[in-house]
């Protein structure tokens, strides 16, 4: 078996926005988001998709002040993760409706960025978001984990 392999069967993770933006805002869970980057990466393949890094970007966009040196932390946590990031799927785009019967309440970027995770066959779901739900979770077969949980 090669490296690719091994690293190809690893469970995958899908890692929210909200753990990224966590960390790059310094608020006060950073800490906990960043523990959980470092373990994940031997323990997961980690994915994120291009919604995903949208909204990350847009959280770093409304931070004036500090916008360059949180480009540089977030070129950081990509070099530091290796994430995958796949591009959004039409896959990705049918499956929203039926996330947003299961729950009407979730916001439709959320709802394609969960769409990606199930698309990409990912075991876990890390997120500081509440609104994600073990309910919803089940629902779709993906463990929705808190990064300290993950």
């Amino acid at each position: 078996m090669t490296i690719n392999d091994k690293i190809e069967n690893k469970p995958r993770c899908f890692v929210d926005a909200s753990v990224f933006v966590e960390i790059l805002l310094k608020q006060k869970r950073s800490g906990e988001c960043l523990d959980f980057l470092h373990r994940a990466r031997q323990k997961y393949r980690i994915m994120v998709s291009t919604t995903a890094m949208g909204e990350v970007l847009k959280a770093i966009a409304y931070s004036e002040e500090i916008k360059s040196f949180m480009f540089a932390s977030l070129e950081d946590l990509i070099l530091m993760t290796c994430p995958v990031i796949p591009s959004i799927s039409f896959q990705s785009i049918s499956n929203v409706n039926a996330i947003r019967d299961a729950d009407s309440f979730l916001p439709s970027s959320d709802c394609l960025i969960f769409s990606s995770a199930i698309t990409e066959q990912c075991n876990t779901f890390v997120t500081l978001d509440n609104h994600f739900t073990a309910q919803l979770g089940r629902m779709f077969c993906i463990h929705i984990k808190k990064p300290c949980e993950a």
